[in-house]
């Protein structure tokens, strides 16, 4: 799925976040032991989907991959 920009209206309108998150570059952002993702990039994300009262999907990517 490509990459686009969307207006905090429709996130909100919608009830959900998705946000690409790098897996491989601790500390910022790895896979837990559950293989869901975890690390700084995922404490920032639940922080802002939580701030506008939405549900929270992280897309996890590779840095080559974050930005299409």
């Amino acid at each position: 799925m490509p990459a686009h920009a969307q207006s905090l209206e429709d996130i909100k309108s919608r009830g959900k976040i998705r946000i690409g998150m790098l897996v491989d570059f601790l500390p910022y952002g790895l896979l837990d032991e559950n293989n869901q993702p975890a690390g700084y990039e995922a404490d920032v994300a639940n922080l802002i989907a939580k701030k506008l009262g939405v549900k929270l999907e992280i897309v996890p990517v590779t840095g080559v991959f974050r930005i299409c």
